[in-house]
């Protein structure tokens, strides 16, 4: 399993986005419920330089109790604190399922809400209380049936999950791109993608569409840097090895 997964599944299910936060931390990024603005997880990207491969992490606010069930691969939270933050070691995750299960009871408890039932009448001291004073809700934004053009449902369903290291995805890269190389689109979007070299197995819907339309105006003869997701590199090639520039990028050498 990848990050990006549990990212996609959010923003389908609860309209959640990626929240990156620290420029200092570019692969550090929160999942925010938009009707509570709670945080429910927080997704760390860091790369291994011995290993050569990229460490995923997720701490989710699904309660500690979830550690003594069966669910593998979880652990105390590796960057928040308290009893409601569990930890899971994403790479060696096997059944994505069980981790949105996580997060889908992450959401539930935030969204809890309780009363206090007086029994006993007996006259008491009046006294001040302050509680939690909820923020007013974010309108939340239509759940419309995103249009998926069946060329790019075509091209996800070509990922193949295998280990996770360098090698692997390496190759999905290159079938994914090789696949795409004569595609073209005309639905543009504007946003900032701040990663170590993305895939296009780390993009949304939204951001794919974005990125082929930019690259059908560039091979058009629009200008390289004429909005849209620009990418690293213009040819279906693996994404480099190593550290890479924290300036939002597109696709890390998307197919020609």
């Amino acid at each position: 399993m990848e990050l990006a997964e549990l990212a996609a599944y959010a923003e389908e299910k609860y309209r959640m986005r990626e929240e990156h936060k620290w420029a200092e931390f570019p692969g550090f990024s929160a999942l925010t419920d938009p009707d509570t603005g709670k945080w429910v997880a927080l997704l760390m990207r860091q790369w291994d330089f011995d290993a050569g491969m990229e460490i995923q992490r997720c701490d989710i606010k699904c309660g500690r109790e979830t550690l003594s069930g069966r669910i593998p691969d979880l652990s105390a939270p590796f960057r928040m604190k308290g009893e409601k933050w569990v930890g899971v070691k994403i790479e060696e995750v096997d059944s994505p399922e069980a981790v949105f299960r996580l997060l889908d009871r992450a959401v539930a408890a935030g969204r809890q809400q309780g009363a206090t039932i007086v029994l006993n009448q007996a006259p008491v001291q009046q006294k001040v209380v302050y509680g939690d004073t909820a923020l007013p809700r974010r309108e939340r934004r239509p759940m419309m049936d995103e249009a998926v053009p069946e060329k790019i449902r075509q091209m996800l369903a070509l990922y193949q999950y295998q280990d996770g290291s360098f090698e692997g995805k390496c190759r999905n890269f290159y079938r994914q791109g090789k696949f795409m190389e004569d595609y073209t689109d005309d639905e543009p979007w504007t946003g900032d993608i701040q990663r170590y070299f993305p895939t296009y197995h780390d993009l949304n819907i939204r951001q794919l569409r974005g990125y082929f339309t930019w690259r059908t105006g560039v091979r058009r003869g629009a200008p390289r840097g004429s909005g849209g997701t620009a990418p690293a590199a213009d040819r279906p090639d693996c994404p480099p090895k190593g550290r890479g520039p924290r300036r939002p990028a597109g696709p890390g050498g998307a197919g020609r």
